[in-house]
């Protein structure tokens, strides 16, 4: 008997960041002050593979875009020069979420939730496209408004998970919500009620997993980074589609006292993040599985090789008759950098060999 065997990359690891960043990003003279200095250093020592920032100060999209471009460039080594930026289309008039990735982003839109808005958009990685949602939700807990700062974190609630349930029905993607929500349902100033569970609504409607971070303590407070002392950020997966593997809340401080960060660069100080934001980021890693190749062997001795394909993608499938330290793959002239179609993809390799093996190569077209 014949054995066929397929060789595929190793599941593909990726790492989220949810920060607000207090306004200190956004426009280029921000790019050099000591608070955009601190959340680089940052960053550069947990190397997110998509960064999301709520707070970025509301300029228009171009000079966001160009600021937060320039600062990757100059202060964010890892990302190297192909990265790419996103920001939300709406704003409050002070503050806009946006979004960077070495990854494409495709499919980005923005939608009203009458304040800042729903990011939304797809960030393209080798195994599938990764849909995210993105959002801040309204701050405080004033009564003397008409709605109250509590009615209107609850109504945009109603509207995110009303919008990522309508998404989901229709759509099969592994799916991320995140953002700075403005609630601790366990130690909320507005009292969680029959009516108002703004945390609640968006993880039972959008159908998401609750994950929580922590920080070296066991902690998962996230604001302020002084003392924190609520949980207000969330980066929450699909319940039936994609789990956290891992996360934590970084804070400067607790990593200093416990001989970390502070020991692997001169620049690094104990309270960068106090300097960076009011706010802890959270970093949450997702695994995400190769593409899987399904090998045939067929009575005549060819091959049947057909597997799942994803658009934006180009497919090359590769042989070898022998596997050594040094394996020299060769692609079958039929199938190199074949466009994928969000189908399945089958090819029959008409060579008769008493061993052959094959591989899977995918490139990440923008």
């Amino acid at each position: 008997m014949t054995v066929w065997l397929a060789l595929s990359a190793n599941a593909q690891q990726v790492r989220v960041m949810q920060w607000n960043i207090q306004g200190h990003l956004g426009t280029l003279a921000e790019n050099t002050t000591s608070n955009a200095e601190a959340i680089a250093r940052i960053v550069n020592y947990h190397q997110p593979d998509i960064l999301l920032f709520n707070e970025i100060q509301s300029r228009n999209i171009v000079t966001n875009a160009a600021a937060l471009t320039d600062w990757v460039t100059n202060n964010v080594p890892y990302l190297g020069t192909n990265f790419y930026v996103a920001i939300s289309t709406i704003t409050d008039g002070f503050e806009r979420n946006g979004a960077i990735s070495p990854y494409p982003i495709v499919n980005e839109t923005t939608y009203d939730d009458g304040l800042r808005g729903l990011h939304s958009f797809q960030v393209v990685l080798p195994s599938t496209n990764l849909q995210i949602f993105h959002t801040h939700l309204k701050c405080c807990h004033s009564l003397t408004n008409s709605p109250t700062d509590c009615e209107r974190r609850q109504t945009e609630a109603e509207f995110d998970a009303a919008t990522i349930s309508a998404w989901a029905a229709t759509n099969s993607l592994p799916y991320i919500m995140a953002g700075d929500w403005n609630e601790d349902q366990s130690n909320s100033f507005c009292g969680v009620t029959a009516t108002y569970h703004p945390v609640t609504t968006i993880i039972q409607g959008a159908q998401l997993i609750d994950f929580v971070p922590t920080d070296l303590n066991g902690k998962a407070k996230t604001q302020p980074s002084v003392a924190p002392t609520y949980r207000y950020y969330y980066c929450l997966a699909a319940s039936n589609r994609l789990a956290a593997v891992s996360g934590l809340v970084f804070n400067s401080r607790v990593w200093a006292q416990a001989g970390l960060y502070t020991n692997v660069s001169p620049q690094h100080l104990t309270n960068d993040t106090v300097l960076a934001s009011d706010h802890c980021p959270v970093f949450v890693n997702y695994d995400f599985p190769p593409p899987l190749l399904l090998i045939t062997g067929l009575a005549n001795g060819s091959v049947d090789l057909s597997f799942a394909s994803l658009s934006n993608r180009l497919y090359t499938l590769e042989t070898t008759g022998v596997l050594t330290t040094n394996t020299s793959w060769q692609p079958l002239p039929d199938f190199l950098l074949i466009p994928g179609t969000g189908t399945l993809l089958d090819y029959i390799d008409p060579t008769a060999a008493p061993q052959r093996f094959y591989r899977l190569h995918v490139q990440v077209t923008p």
